[in-house]
């Protein structure tokens, strides 16, 4: 890592996350329910509303279909119901 001043110049600061994941339907659904558990209102809304734009027929039961068939790991499912009830509290449909 470049540290200030060094042979390649000063580092750039780091971008929000928000920024870096705009656009990235991927993951903005895991971003958005991380957001809503830690109270981050502005960044929640933001991504959420990409997650929307860029899968607007994904529902509660299609994400919880693809999310539990990735892992039977207690911590992981448990992990990912806390992640789906911060989803419905944002208001994505149960189907």
């Amino acid at each position: 890592m470049d540290s200030p001043g060094s042979q390649h110049g000063p580092r750039a600061p780091p971008e929000p996350a928000a920024y870096r994941f705009r656009g990235f339907a991927g993951n903005s659904n895991d971003l958005a329910s991380t957001y809503q558990l830690m109270g981050r209102e502005e960044e929640v809304h933001a991504s959420f509303a990409d997650y929307r734009l860029a899968r607007p027929n994904h529902t509660l039961k299609s994400v919880r279909a693809h999310w539990f068939g990735l892992s039977d790991n207690g911590l992981y499912l448990a992990t990912r119901e806390r992640q789906l009830a911060a989803l419905r509290r944002l208001g994505l449909p149960e189907k």
